[in-house]
């Protein structure tokens, strides 16, 4: 005798969408989450029994006032200020101290088993403290417009890491919820309007669809994540037979590295999708495919970048555990050696805007591709140092 959920999927199909306000009756969300906690602590969780002190979070970032660290007499953006850069970094670090330091501990409390529920609730405290501060709800100059929609890919997928404990605090719930849709809703109108401007073309659009995306997921908000597959959509429509985007080819000199930077949101956009229904590695004759073949083949060795723009590029911070985070996602559909080689180094991968550690999360959704180094994947700390090294652009 079938099932409820087996009936769902057999009328559903690929149309999950379509089928949302059904499918509520047989989960908890009807937007799936980009990674399944349970069964992340089933595979990998173990008793922690060492101590936790729930520390202070940095003080709401309510307007965001940062510049880009590029030099002015490259139109390109592509040269990098180092005193613009240190500057960039000052104004930015209670951002990335925000990111680090929610998903170290969501990463934590997930693999927690039995779960600690006192993780969760240090979460859930950092995310009120802003929420109650009105963080990300001020005035922003136009970088300031880019580090709020990455701290919303944070928020989003810090949030979902630990709304499942139950033991958590129903009013800073409410309180959480109703500020990350705010701040998803202003994301959204920002990457909705003014559509001429490099920004609502290149990486920073994709960027906004993963993190508006992630917002749908965790407020189970349909016309969400709908908008964010659109945006999603545009982006692989992007990608030419050669699987190059010609907004980040117009990068000169960083334009390896902002390949690296557009795929980490297509990605994992297109990996949650999946989860949800909607099959995005097929579109634009597996366009996504083609973008992760000729980023792979580059690394380390960029020379046909060099080709297409005519100059040799720069490799600073390129190569990462967090720019090469996509390809857990990219290697669960494509057999590529490449691939197998990126994880082996670089495992585990980290990127606080998808939740922290990407190898603890999405690697247990498939087991495809090579098994990641055990003590390396252990370790709790999502101190992503590469995470915000190269954020500034405009």
């Amino acid at each position: 005798m079938l099932n409820k959920k087996t009936l769902l999927a057999a009328v559903c199909g690929l149309a999950v969408l379509a089928c949302i306000g059904v499918a509520d009756a047989a989960h908890e969300y009807g937007l799936q989450p980009p990674f399944d906690v349970q069964a992340v602590r089933a595979k990998t969780g173990r008793f922690d029994n060492k101590d936790f002190s729930c520390e202070a979070p940095p003080a709401p970032m309510r307007d965001i006032q940062v510049e880009s660290f590029y030099s002015n007499s490259d139109g390109s953006a592509s040269v990098v200020d180092p005193e613009k850069y240190a500057a960039y970094k000052a104004a930015s670090k209670p951002a990335s101290t925000f990111e680090v330091g929610l998903q170290t501990t969501a990463n934590r409390y997930v693999r927690s088993n039995p779960p600690r529920p006192e993780l969760a609730a240090c979460v859930l405290k950092w995310l009120d403290t802003w929420a109650q501060g009105g963080a990300l709800l001020g005035s922003v100059n136009k970088n300031g417009e880019y580090t709020r929609k990455w701290l919303l890919g944070s928020l989003a997928s810090a949030y979902m890491q630990i709304r499942g404990e139950p033991s958590l605090d129903p009013e800073k719930k409410k309180h959480v919820t109703a500020w990350m849709r705010q701040v998803s809703d202003i994301v959204r109108d920002d990457f909705s309007r003014d559509a001429q401007l490099k920004s609502r073309q290149n990486n920073h659009l994709f960027w906004a669809a993963w993190s508006v995306g992630a917002a749908g997921m965790a407020l189970n908000d349909e016309s969400m994540f709908k908008w964010a597959i659109e945006k999603e959509r545009f982006g692989i429509d992007a990608i030419q037979a050669d699987g190059t985007l010609p907004t980040e080819l117009a990068r000169g000199r960083r334009a390896y590295l902002y390949h690296l930077f557009a795929a980490m949101p297509l990605f994992m956009l297109a990996g949650a999708a999946e989860r949800n229904g909607i099959d995005l590695f097929h579109e634009n004759n597996s366009a996504l495919k083609r973008l992760g073949e000729v980023s792979l083949k580059n690394l380390g060795n960029p020379a046909y970048f060099q080709k297409l723009t005519g100059e040799e590029q720069d490799l600073t911070h390129v190569g990462t555990p967090s720019d090469l985070g996509w390809v857990e996602i990219y290697r669960q559909h494509y057999d590529d050696p490449k691939a197998d080689s990126a994880l082996r180094e670089f495992r585990p991968m980290k990127q606080s805007r998808f939740g922290g550690n990407i190898t603890l999360l999405y690697s247990q959704i498939y087991v495809k591709g090579p098994e990641k180094p055990h003590d390396k994947a252990e370790d709790d700390s999502t101190d992503d140092k590469s995470t915000s090294k190269d954020d500034g652009a405009g």
